[in-house]
């Protein structure tokens, strides 16, 4: 597969709704050592009982503009429900185990689309390894997180060149940064357009992982969030995931006290051709439980700014499910709700721009 190839055309007249950030494993099964003393559950599989997908009757993804607009059920048109499945931090030795035992959770479960696999672009067996994922017609992308590296390790050459390779073997690449990276990243990714020409076939996972603090409901006009989320530690695959700029002519964003790092950085990634986000990982940056004012607000204040800096057609959904969903008490579709509800551009945001991104 490959990234920004024309989409696989439907087999009926429904639109696809597409979580473009989904987790799935099972510790029994693979090695995740970054999940040790975290609130996470012992599986994360498609048919267990608290994923609750996205359902036609819940979601309008018709729903376009930034003026709040409530679901319609009946109004809703035909949706499939689909997933691309992103690595979940399983142990380097068991990278190629990961990748079969998702293959054949999709067997049984067909919205299962693709996989974007792991990799670490400093082994020495990259360039092998790129080869044999460009050649698996179900791994679409890859990612290498570079969230827990410390400053200045983003722009190393060896990055630069993994990158190039995979994009150059078709593969799309997920970058996984906090706000504090941003600027690093601006700079590889600049380097990278220098090289191609542009940086297609690239996104930035989870609106660059803004910081929200304690609370969403707590903020008021002024305030400024700045302290780390306690259940993220660095080298993590996916602590949850954080985003902070307020969007052009959003007056409610500007009033929120967005932190200026990440509003920068955004608005810098966003001027990169061909640079998506996606808009994940939200309710993952808060150390508390989420309720629907928090959505409401996580869409109003952070997704929708990103999505106005990016545009809708280089904006893609995503759940980060189970790391953002689950230990904050909200679901799949809570998230989509809320997306569909308060987010601009959600008919292509919710399924149009990830078809489209990996070729699905």
């Amino acid at each position: 597969m490959s990234g920004d190839s024309p989409a696989t055309a439907p087999t009926d007249d429904a639109a696809l709704l597409v979580d473009a950030h989904l987790h799935l494993w099972d510790r029994s099964a693979l090695a995740y050592p970054w999940m040790e003393g975290r609130d996470l559950p012992a599986t994360s599989l498609p048919d267990d009982p608290w994923e609750q997908t996205p359902t036609p009757g819940a979601l309008a993804p018709e729903h376009v503009g930034s003026q709040p607009a409530a679901p319609t059920p009946e109004a809703a048109p035909p949706v499939r429900p689909a997933a691309v499945v992103v690595e979940a931090g399983a142990r380097p030795d068991q990278w190629d185990d990961e990748i079969g035992w998702v293959r054949a959770l999709a067997a049984d479960h067909p919205h299962l689309r693709a996989m974007v696999a792991a990799v670490d672009y400093t082994d020495a067996d990259l360039l092998p390894r790129l080869d044999a994922y460009a050649a698996d017609d179900f791994v679409c992308g890859v990612r290498d997180n570079f969230e827990g590296l410390p400053a200045g390790a983003i722009g190393a050459p060896e990055r630069l060149a993994g990158i190039l390779a995979a994009r150059e073997r078709g593969l799309t690449v997920d970058l996984c940064v906090r706000a504090s990276q941003l600027d690093e990243l601006v700079s590889l990714l600049t380097a990278v357009a220098e090289v191609r020409g542009d940086a297609a076939g690239i996104v930035l996972d989870h609106v660059g992982k803004p910081d929200l603090g304690d609370h969403v409901g707590s903020l008021n006009p002024g305030d400024h969030v700045g302290h780390p989320n306690p259940g993220d530690q660095a080298g993590t695959s996916d602590q949850g995931d954080q985003v902070g700029k307020p969007g052009v002519g959003s007056e409610v964003g500007a009033a929120s006290g967005a932190d200026a790092t990440w509003r920068d950085g955004l608005a810098a990634l966003a001027a990169i051709p061909g640079v998506h986000v996606k808009v994940s990982g939200l309710p993952g940056q808060m150390s508390g439980p989420v309720d629907a004012d928090d959505l409401a607000r996580m869409v109003r204040d952070y997704a929708t700014p990103a999505i106005e800096e990016f545009g809708p057609e280089r904006s893609m959904f995503g759940t980060d499910h189970p790391v953002s969903t689950l230990p904050r008490g909200v679901t799949r579709a809570d998230w989509a709700r809320a997306v569909v509800a308060h987010a601009p551009g959600a008919a292509q945001v919710l399924g149009a721009t990830a078809q489209r991104f990996y070729g699905i």
